[in-house]
């Protein structure tokens, strides 16, 4: 596998950036599912990255 591959994976096991909340309360819209959303990406994060790296670094 190559570098770029390898790169692309991690960001895409990444969690959601808190910055789509700040977003979300600034235009007034539903903030609370985007903050879920966060927390949930987050907590799989923990437990994916190492499983990702483990299997493909």
């Amino acid at each position: 596998m190559d570098r770029h591959t390898g790169v692309l994976i991690v960001q895409m096991a990444l969690p959601v950036a808190v910055t789509s909340y700040l977003l979300a309360t600034k235009y007034g819209t539903e903030a609370q599912p985007v903050a879920g959303l966060a927390v949930v990406s987050t907590l799989m994060a923990v437990v994916a990255l190492p499983l990702i790296l483990a299997v493909f670094v």
